[in-house]
This record gives C-alpha cells, structure tokens and sequence, in this order.
C-alpha cells in the first residue's frame, strides 16, 4: 500500500509505502522448517521539484526491520567411503537489507 502527495508544478512532494508478506514457503519442499516469518516493510522519500530540477531524499526499510526472505533446510549426503549415519543437514537463508538512507538529483530534458 502506498501514498504519494506531489503538487501540479513545483513544490515539495512525498511518498511512502508499506508492504506486508505472510509467513510462506519458500522451496518445494513446503516443509514448516523452510518458512521464514512474516515481515512488515516501510519505505519514504521527500523531495523538491523547481521547473526542471527535482532533489529527494529517500529511506528503504524505515525501521531497520531485520527478517529472513528465504530459508531452505535441507539433508547434505555423505561424500564416498562415509557411513550413512553420517548424512547431515544444512541451512541456507537470505536476509534483507538493512536500511538505506540515499538521496537523488534529476533534470528533465
């Protein structure tokens, strides 16, 4: 969801938006172990425009809100010779970025 002021001409403008996602799978597999927690996600920018210029200064991810996108549990199998009580799992995942504070200069030609 999101909202935007921005005026007819120059002025300042404004945008934000929020994005939510539900815990959900994120392999094949469907297995519990393999579904991140859901997350809440906020992001804004300000800015000026003056004819041709515009300056902003925007942030992603607001709240410095940390969460795993993607997780994946899975069995390792044993390299050649090992026994079989030997077979492992292991765990990928992906975080999201941290917050980023940026800031943009345009000219329309």
């Amino acid at each position: 969801v999101g909202l935007a002021y921005s005026p007819q001409g120059d002025g300042v403008f404004a945008s934000g938006n929020i994005s939510y996602s539900d815990g959900q799978f994120s392999d094949v597999t469907n297995l519990p172990e393999n579904q991140p927690d859901s997350f809440v996600l906020v992001n804004a920018r300000i800015g000026y425009r003056f004819s041709r210029f515009e300056a902003s200064l925007f942030v992603n991810n607001l709240f410095n809100d940390r969460f795993v996108q993607r997780a994946r549990v899975r069995e390792v199998s044993p390299q050649v010779g090992m026994p079989q009580s030997r077979i492992q799992s292991a765990t990928d995942f992906s975080v999201n970025n941290p917050r980023l504070f940026g800031g943009e200069i345009s000219i329309r030609f």
